[in-house]
């Protein structure tokens, strides 16, 4: 797992952008959702379109999305249904209409991750809610330290 550049990405975005989803509404600043990107892109994720409907503003689209933290957690790729917004060419909001993952599993999982890190690698503690470049690694490393803890 490794970071890639995103510093482009940003011209993409409006000044802020909005990120709503099931219990959840965030806006971010250009800056910080650029971090976010950068902690996603830390995890190589994949991402497949299932579908996808455009019109003049806004683009719906199915997609696939597959990662090592995600593979961890679920067991298995994950599908949303996203309504990706735009003013004048640039990403306002997403918003996250429908996620299909095994919620139970992933809930459990990050727990015992969690817990796990707390009682043996307290350096890491606090990695779950740190969505910078160095919090996805941090994650990635908490990560490959549990599973080497099970082998």
């Amino acid at each position: 797992m490794e970071a890639h550049d995103h510093s482009k990405i940003t011209s993409f975005y409006s000044d802020s952008v909005r990120v709503m989803g099931k219990g959840y509404r965030s806006v971010y600043t250009k800056a910080a959702y650029k971090d976010w990107v950068e902690w996603d892109g830390f995890f190589e994720p994949t991402y497949e379109i299932l579908s996808l409907t455009e019109s003049d503003n806004y683009v719906e689209a199915q997609i696939r999305k597959s990662d090592p933290r995600i593979l961890f957690l679920n067991g298995e790729p994950f599908i949303t249904t996203e309504r990706l917004n735009f003013v004048d060419g640039k990403l306002q909001s997403l918003e996250i209409l429908e996620e299909q993952y095994n919620e139970a599993r992933w809930i459990e999982t990050r727990e015992l991750l969690v817990n796990w890190i707390t009682e043996n690698h307290p350096e890491l503690e606090g990695f779950i809610f740190d969505q910078t470049l160095e919090g996805a690694e941090n994650y990635g490393h908490a990560i490959k330290l549990y599973e080497v803890r099970r082998k």
